[in-house]
């Protein structure tokens, strides 16, 4: 049985617009810096082969759509990737259209291919007889059969198949009477044992089959798809634009959901929102000339507070297209209102800003449980802790959302079995029940979080933060974050709230406050006691302190690196937070050191302290939850729960960005054992560093978490894990003495962090060392001249000590690895033989002879690696577009061509 590893985020979407380079040639001796006879740098030593002309490299690790096609669009949109776990295979879903001469266009369609974590089977079309159009209406979603511990027999010889659920354009289908034009939903299954069989298309169903059946008007589309399936690794986050699900698990049953708009009330436009789910039998008997369909499709009912859900009057309650699926629950919103008349569809109730849409109305979250060893699903639940109305002329209302980003859902708000977590805890945001005066600040909105059992009952619901009935202190979902520690015992929750300074209402000054969540982890024999969440939840903390004359919160994040199992906590009770005040003057980055109790009575420790004052302006531009960790960053240190951190700052001699004395540098400091600070850059006056996001990686990751046990209060060794390396990654200006904004010439450089040296100064623990005999740091780029074209970062992956940096430059795709193995000798990167100082030798990863004439060059790429693991660099997958005019039946005809790679396992 294999142990399994995660991480909070397995699956990475890089996008990089690379510039396109004009004429290129296979011969990169134009980039040489003269050294090693003008040659230094490799060509075919990338780990995995070119694409070849016919669609598959000799050795199958490269594959490309089929001659006489064009591929739709930038890959970041067209381009699906699923990879199966650690196992090493993937399936990759794309879209293009056929190209016809003279430069037109024909019929869109997808294909698949299918990576054997060896080699890609040629391209295959997914197809359909219902459908006179395949295109990407709807996101293609893929489930793994992982099923080799299934107790059926049936379902163990599906070990490796998988399913593909995808969307065509219906047009009369049903052959049934008239019938309008619909997004239709098919699946296409995919036979793990005819991946080499040419005759059975390698495997994939030949026409899809048909899985939503509804058909009676134009314009009943299906619009999210979501898999429901203890596949999955932790949350999966469905939208109808973009897809966040990691898969690799061993597979019990597999349903898809989808929300689909309907026609309910004969005026012949689609007045509802929906639910519908059909089931994927993986334990049917086997047939070998069918393949496995899903059952009948089931409508999910809803929970509408005495409005209606069927019917003429069915609009009443709407769902929205946000799905999020964990196992085998899924869950969403609800629209609910009996006064809603039928008319044009909108979602623009659903907008959540802390208040009701409206007086009167009811936007509840909720979620229904899939039994995946019976095939039943249970009704809907809803996460509310009293009674809501939604009936005719009610003046009250409630509204509720999941955490978002910009707008999109973020993803860590589910936590459950995959944390080893005894029950799942969704947080999100809500306000219950407002009174009549809807606006008035005694009922506001606030973060909340639910416990479902494994039997999918509602075991616990409870208000996580305070609630101050003298002012409007909603608590918005784009201003909330929550993390959980490597071991999974706890979980803190994050979030901005106005702060009452003066007694009456403060609007926009906004206070950090945090709330410790202490999680259930079953026993070894699998059995748990859930405590009250009034034990479980610690009081409110303000990390801030706002007062009359202290700014509000710009942003806040947690430290980096974090995540269960393959997270760095060198005390596993220790997490930071840091957040930033402006207060027209100079910026202040804060520090809060979190230090989590875990006793009955949970009481936390909160030490926060001001880490650095910066210019103003000079980091006051991240997001307000800086995700990306735009200009600050931080890690754990390697000891104590102390932080490593990273960023940018302006020590210009004039107070003020935007001006010409500006000289943004970047710096490191640590605190703890061996503190102190240093400038890591080129510390030379030509060269800046501009606002970024900081990359740091710290290695190896985690690979096993210990016990805590709540009645000895007892540790073992293994809960805490501590990186060896700290890898800070930045860009920085090549020649210019001019503050130079993220598009414009920039260099890729690195230092790597030794946190278990014994020297005592802080930067002579770097290499390049950044303390006495300071050197520059390793640089990424092809030396070279005075490039325009910036440089970037498409993906990144971990093996133990090595990291692996694909990077684009100058129009191509490049390749940089770490072997694990520094010292003032050797950067521990690919470097030219001979080099001194130690010059970049990447590996050419676009590597074959297929461009030619100015429109050549690389656009945007997908980054891929194995997730539900903490080793993501062997069987990293990515995937670029090319604009190649010279290729396809007729001569000069432009178009798109797909390439992908893959770096090998060893």
């Amino acid at each position: 049985m294999r142990l399994r590893r995660w991480t909070t985020i397995a699956v990475v979407l890089a996008v990089g617009l690379l510039a396109t380079a004009g004429c290129r040639k296979k011969s990169r001796s134009s980039h040489s810096s003269g050294s090693n006879d003008g040659q230094i740098f490799t060509t075919d030593d990338f780990p995995g082969a070119p694409v070849q002309d016919n669609n598959v490299a000799d050795d199958g690790k490269a594959m490309s759509p089929p001659t006489g096609t064009t591929f739709i669009g930038g890959p970041t949109n067209n381009v699906f990737v699923t990879m199966n776990g650690d196992r090493g295979t993937a399936i990759v879903v794309y879209v293009v259209q056929d190209f016809l001469s003279g430069g037109s266009l024909g019929a869109n369609g997808l294909y698949v291919h299918y990576y054997d974590g060896e080699r890609f089977t040629p391209p295959v079309a997914l197809r359909t007889t219902d459908s006179s159009d395949v295109q990407p209406t709807i996101i293609p979603r893929v489930a793994f059969l992982n099923t080799s511990n299934h107790p059926v027999e049936a379902a163990r010889e599906r070990d490796g198949d998988a399913v593909i659920f995808w969307g065509a354009i219906d047009v009369d289908g049903d052959f049934a009477g008239p019938d309008g034009v619909n997004d239709a939903l098919f699946s296409t299954y995919f036979d793990v044992t005819h991946k080499d069989n040419a005759g059975r298309q390698y495997g994939f169903q030949q026409y899809g089959s048909r899985v939503n059946t509804l058909t009676d008007g134009a314009g009943e589309d299906v619009e999210t798809v979501a898999i429901v399936t203890d596949g999955l690794c932790g949350e999966a986050r469905f939208e109808n634009s973009a897809e966040s699900y990691s898969y690799g698990d061993d597979t019990t049953d597999i349903w898809v959901a989808w929300n689909v708009l309907e026609e309910a009330d004969g005026i012949g436009t689609p007045d509802d929102r929906t639910l519908y789910a059909a089931r994927l039998d993986i334990g049917a008997s086997i047939d070998a000339d069918l393949p496995l369909t899903t059952s009948s499709e089931t409508r999910i009912g809803v929970v509408g507070f005495g409005a209606s859900d069927s019917g003429i009057d069915a609009e009443e309650t709407q769902l929205d297209r946000m799905l999020v699926a964990y196992n085998d629950c899924l869950f969403f919103r609800v629209f609910s209102d009996a006064d809603f008349s039928a008319g044009p569809l909108s979602t623009g109730f659903l907008a959540y800003d802390g208040i009701v849409p409206f007086a009167a109305s009811d936007v509840t979250l909720q979620y229904v449980r899939f039994n995946l060893a019976t095939g039943t699903i249970s009704p809907a639940t809803d996460l509310n802790p009293g009674p809501v109305d939604s009936l005719a002329g009610e003046t009250d209302g409630n509204n509720a959302d999941f955490l978002v980003q910009g707008g999109r859902m973020t993803r860590r708000s589910v936590y459950g079995e995959d944390e080893g977590l005894a029950v799942k805890s969704i947080f999100f945001t809500m306000i219950v029940e407002e009174a009549t005066n809807w606006t008035d600040p005694t009922n506001s909105g606030n973060v909340w979080v639910a416990e479902i059992d494994p039997a999918g009952l509602l075991a616990g619901l409870g208000q996580v933060s305070s609630d101050d009935v003298a002012e409007n202190d909603n608590v918005l979902p784009g201003v909330v974050d929550t993390q959980i520690s490597r071991n999974g015992d706890y979980i803190w929750v994050a979030y901005l709230k106005d702060v009452d300074i003066t007694g009456a209402l403060d609007p926009g000054t906004d206070g950090l406050f945090a709330v410790q969540y202490v999680t259930t982890r079953p026993d070894s024999d699998g059995l748990f006691t859930l405590p009250g969440l009034g034990t479980t939840l610690s009081g409110e903390s303000q990390l801030s302190s706002v007062t009359v004359t202290t700014p509000a919160v710009t942003w806040f994040s947690f430290q980096d690196s974090l995540g269960y199992v393959c997270g760095c906590q060198s005390d596993p009770d220790v997490m930071h937070v840091f957040f930033e005040l402006s207060d027209g003057l100079s910026d202040v980055v804060f520090d809060a050191r979190l230090t989590a109790d875990l006793d009955s009575v949970v009481t936390p420790g909160i030490v926060t302290t001001a880490w650095q004052t910066f210019e103003d302006g000079a980091v006051d531009l991240a997001p307000t939850v800086n995700l990306g960790h735009s200009g600050f960053n931080g890690v754990d240190s390697g000891e104590g729960g102390n932080i490593f951190t990273v960023y940018t700052d302006d020590i210009g001699p004039t107070a003020g960005t935007g001006n010409p004395d500006d000289d943004f540098r970047l710096f490191s400091e640590t605190n703890g054992i061996g503190a102190g600070s240093a400038e890591i850059d080129s510390a030379v006056n030509y060269r800046q560093t501009p606002f970024q996001q900081l990359k740091l990686v710290s290695t190896p990751p985690g690979s096993e978490i210990g016990h805590f046990d709540p009645v000895t209060s007892e540790d073992e060794d293994t809960r805490s894990h501590s990186a060896g390396q700290i890898h800070a990654f930045f860009n920085e200006s090549r020649y210019s003495d001019v503050y130079i904004t993220p598009g414009g010439s920039l260099a890729l450089r690195t230092r790597v962090f030794h946190t278990d040296t014994d020297i005592l100064a802080f930067g002579e623990a770097f290499v390049p060392g950044a303390g006495s005999g300071f050197q520059e740091p390793f640089t990424f780029d092809i030396p070279g001249g005075d490039d325009v074209i910036p440089i970037t970062i498409l993906g990144l992956g971990i093996h133990e000590d090595q990291v692996g940096v694909w990077f684009g430059f100058d129009g191509n795709i490049y390749y940089q690895e770490y072997s694990g193995d520094s010292s003032r000798d050797s950067v521990g990167w690919r470097v030219a033989e001979g080099s001194d100082p130690q010059v970049s030798d990447p590996a050419l990863v676009n590597d074959h002879e297929s461009l030619s004439g100015s429109l050549g060059g690389v656009l945007p790429t997908v980054f891929a690696a194995k997730n539900c693991t903490c080793d993501t660099l062997g069987g990293a997958m990515i995937i670029w577009q090319e604009l190649e005019p010279d290729l396809g039946g007729f001569a000069g005809d432009p178009y798109f061509r797909l390439h992908a790679r893959v770096r090998d396992e060893e």
